[in-house]
């Protein structure tokens, strides 16, 4: 089982979510975001990458789809 990381930012901007990231995920780790795109520069190389457009589906299937 994983752990979850939770931090307050500054600014939604890719260098605070990068910071962010690199400094407490390991790579390999799977990240789980929405589809804003200051989350582009996660490198799938690095990490697994899974986006989910909050503004496409509605929450049950959000739900659903993370606790398989």
């Amino acid at each position: 089982m994983g752990r979850i990381r939770l931090h307050v930012t500054l600014d939604c901007s890719a260098y605070s979510l990068e910071t962010f990231i690199l400094d407490n995920i390991e790579p390999d780790s799977t990240i789980a975001t929405d589809s804003w795109r200051s989350y582009n520069f996660i490198d799938t190389d690095q990490f697994v990458h899974k986006k989910s457009n909050q503004s496409s589906t509605n929450e049950n299937e959000n739900l659903r789809n993370y606790n398989q």
